[in-house]
């Protein structure tokens, strides 16, 4: 099991983002950690479309990339989410990922099932699947 996972949201590949975000997990794995690097760059990652599957399947339906990274961020201690600055804010292709991660973690955060979307009201009364990680957001600007 990877310890420590980053997702890079960053359309360039080996750009700063990923440079430095390496260099971050070259110091976590100092200290004993495995880490690993997921650049989205070469990743189809598609937008959430809030339909509520993942909350009656346990499971995204969208079929892309996320599929084998979520389980990844799912199974480790910790997780970073690094972006470049886009117009003000973090890419499009991290927001699409840190959604659907957050849906689907308060989707499987308990094994209590409901018989349709209607029954949780929205309230996300379960706890996430990633609560006790730890989390971190690195940037640059």
């Amino acid at each position: 099991m990877t310890e420590v996972i980053a997702i890079v949201g960053s359309s360039r590949k080996a750009g700063n983002t990923e440079i430095l975000t390496g260099i971050l997990l070259e110091e976590i794995a100092q200290r004993g950690f495995r880490t690993e690097l997921i650049p989205l760059a070469d990743k189809r990652i598609e937008v959430c479309s809030a339909c509520d599957s993942c909350h009656l399947t346990k499971r995204c339906r969208i079929e892309d990339d996320f599929q084998e990274i979520y389980p990844k961020l799912a199974s480790a201690l910790g997780m970073i989410l690094a972006s470049p600055v886009y117009s003000f804010g973090p890419t499009p292709q991290i927001l699409a990922f840190g959604t659907r991660a957050s849906r689907i973690a308060h989707a499987t955060g308990d094994h209590r099932e409901f018989g349709k979307s209607s029954e949780y009201v929205h309230t996300y009364p379960h706890p996430s699947a990633f609560a006790r990680k730890v989390g971190a957001a690195l940037t640059v600007a």
